[in-house]
């Protein structure tokens, strides 16, 4: 049997060896690639503002599906064929439901699953200089279909001070003054599972985890900016349960949220070990339950 190619060159029909049955007949949960560098521009609406912002990103991209024992093979050469027709579009986060039901349709297979790590920029401002700058987070839009599910995930460097180290180094209770304490850079890594999409940005979680610690951590900071970063900090003091207890209020009270997990790790300036803390939690009716569910 012969195949016309473009400039009329007369071929053989090449074997699809994929679609052939395999002697084995072992279900493979997950086949694909992994790491492949996709050029993104996501329109996002900013938290200060009701209008539509845009980043554009190079995602790094996991794309994966459930190979049944009749299949030999995953159509490997059509993941980056659907993802890069998808390359030059402005993306939203319901951009990530088409993706996956165009892989579904194109490799008539079960169980997709995405995922899409990037840098995401946000402002960030001194506090009293106003300095301005661009402090990047790593981001993460994780799906799964059918049927459809929707991860979002940020990683927060965050500032910590320790409650124990400040309380001992008081030496006037009543003025709360003190020979210091302890800080130190942490990290909070944060993912939720929506209800409904678009379901939440990720400066909501973002201010969620700034907002929760015992600072926020800065691109510039000039003399003033420092000495207010420090004793804004030294006001309030967190442990790692603390901060992972805060994040846990804040994000349980958001309506599309229906799953989510945290985990709170301090680099210790006085150990060579970290502190860690993680609550995970899933929404049944209107109550929240425990989850020991990993990251997506």
């Amino acid at each position: 049997m012969s195949r016309c190619f473009k400039g009329g060159i007369q071929m053989k029909e090449l074997v699809d060896e994929q679609h052939r049955p395999d002697q084995l007949r072992i279900v493979v949960d997950k086949a694909g690639i992994s790491n492949l560098e996709v050029p993104l521009t996501l329109l996002y609406r900013p938290s200060d503002s009701h209008h539509p912002g845009i980043r554009h990103v190079i995602a790094k991209v996991d794309a994966y599906a459930r190979l049944p024992r009749n299949r030999k093979g995953v159509d490997m050469s059509r993941l980056p064929e659907v993802l890069f027709e998808h390359s030059g579009r402005f993306l939203t986060m319901t951009s990530f439901k088409e993706i996956a039901e165009r892989l579904y349709k194109r490799l008539e297979l079960k169980d997709i699953y995405l995922r899409f790590s990037f840098g995401f920029a946000k402002l960030s401002v001194s506090p009293v200089t106003k300095k301005e700058a661009m402090l990047v987070y790593d981001c993460v839009v994780s799906v799964i279909y059918p049927p459809y599910r929707h991860f979002v995930m940020v990683k927060v460097p965050v500032q910590t001070v320790c409650p124990c180290s400040r309380a001992m180094c008081l030496v006037d209770h009543e003025k709360q003054i003190g020979k210091g304490a302890h800080n130190q850079r942490a990290e909070v890594t944060l993912q939720v599972e929506v209800s409904k999409v678009p379901g939440v940005y990720f400066e909501t979680l973002i201010n969620i985890i700034e907002r929760s610690a015992s600072s926020p951590v800065y691109v510039i900071l000039k003399r003033p900016d420092e000495k207010h970063v420090t004793e804004h900090a030294y006001d309030n003091p967190v442990f790692v349960e603390g901060l992972a207890r805060r994040v846990s209020d804040k994000v349980s009270k958001l309506k599309n949220v229906k799953w989510y997990r945290i985990k709170v790790e301090s680099f210790e300036s006085i150990h060579k070990h970290n502190a860690v803390a993680y609550i995970g939690r899933v929404k049944k009716g209107t109550k929240w339950f425990l989850s020991t569910k990993s990251f997506v």
